[in-house]
């Protein structure tokens, strides 16, 4: 959950967030909590909108990582996709230990992105 600290905030700040959002709730420390009904609250945004924004950040948020992985992976070993990865193991121009565990991981990112996507489909027809 997503907080805001009251050092990086002025007191005026925190005192008319405290006008906006009567649903604002805090931590044992004293911190505000941001909730998903006090940024529906301040933003005007049903509660489901607010869920299905934050879940479609955090799909494109995680693509974004995985799209990274894979470019170190690419980038690393000089290779445009993942099956000339796998022929330069097969014919040992590269050291075919971590290329292995590269190429099953260059594998699984492209699953997890694409299984990404599906939900992010999902999350759209809702």
């Amino acid at each position: 959950m997503w907080k805001i600290k009251p050092a990086l905030t002025t007191e005026k700040v925190i005192n008319d967030f405290d006008l906006y959002c009567n649903n604002c709730k805090y931590d044992l420390e004293g911190e505000y909590m941001i909730t998903v009904d006090g940024i529906s609250q301040i933003t005007g945004l049903s509660r489901e909108e607010v869920i299905n924004r934050g879940l479609i950040s955090f799909i494109e948020i995680e693509i974004r990582l995985a799209e990274m992985d894979i470019a170190d992976v690419r980038e690393r070993y000089n290779v445009l996709s993942k099956e000339d990865l796998y022929e330069a193991i097969k014919g040992r121009k590269i050291e075919s230990h971590p290329a292995w565990e590269d190429y099953i991981v260059w594998k699984n990112k492209e699953k997890y992105i694409e299984d990404l996507k599906e939900q992010a489909k999902s999350v759209n027809d809702i």
